[in-house]
């Protein structure tokens, strides 16, 4: 499940095999039932999250009692710089032009400036 509709219809069918692949609105619960889930995983998620407290607590809710949660967040080390997620905060008029020039001014207004989705580029409004 993602808040960016647009990213999931644009990497993947709306089924991928046997995967289900859905956007939600921000604070919506997770469409399913209490303890439904065998595993949860977010991987380069939470710390897009503003109320990262609020969406554990719901992973907690959809999570069943012997599940497992796997979680991974970015570290940061000497090569860190390298990141290409990280080029538009080190470089965000470099980022814009480039942008702009790929995608159209348009495009770069609508994911970094107007906040589709409630997401500035792939971040929350808030956490910005």
């Amino acid at each position: 499940m993602d808040l960016n509709s647009e990213a999931i219809h644009s990497l993947f069918d709306s089924t991928n095999g046997n995967v289900s692949l859905r956007s939600i609105s921000k604070g919506q619960s997770i469409p399913a039932q209490d303890e439904s889930f065998d595993a949860v995983t977010l991987i380069g998620v939470l710390e897009h999250v503003f109320l990262q407290v609020d969406l554990l607590k719901e992973i907690h809710r959809v999570l069943r009692k012997d599940g497992i949660l796997i979680v991974a967040v970015p570290g940061q080390h000497v090569f860190s710089f390298l990141d290409l997620g990280n080029f538009k905060f080190r470089f965000p008029r470099l980022h814009r032009r480039y942008y702009e020039w790929r995608h159209g001014v348009d495009k770069y207004e609508n994911r970094y400036i107007r906040g589709a989705n409630g997401l500035i580029g792939d971040i929350e409004i808030e956490k910005r």
